[in-house]
């Protein structure tokens, strides 16, 4: 799980903006069943996706997350045990 809800003030967040992503880490030793990523929306939906539709709603995200003058996220299959994330300058 990664939290991205830093910088959003949830009670005038746009509804689709996402507040945590789910995403199995492939150096993890707890077994997956599905490489489903899932991701928690600032309304307190939840939404799924399979590896070949997250790349679109990954774009998507960034774009909306720009409106509001945030970072983008990273592509989740690119954060690692090994190798996490850094918050920016």
């Amino acid at each position: 799980f990664v939290f991205t809800y830093h910088g959003i003030d949830l009670s005038t967040a746009d509804p689709g903006l996402w507040v945590v992503v789910y995403s199995p880490d492939p150096e993890s030793y707890a077994p997956t069943s599905t490489q489903t990523i899932a991701v928690g929306c600032a309304d307190r939906s939840v939404k799924s996706f399979p590896p070949g539709a997250f790349a679109g709603a990954l774009a998507e995200q960034n774009a909306l997350r720009a409106k509001a003058s945030l970072p983008p996220l990273p592509d989740p299959s690119t954060v690692l045990h090994s190798k996490p994330a850094v918050a920016g300058p």
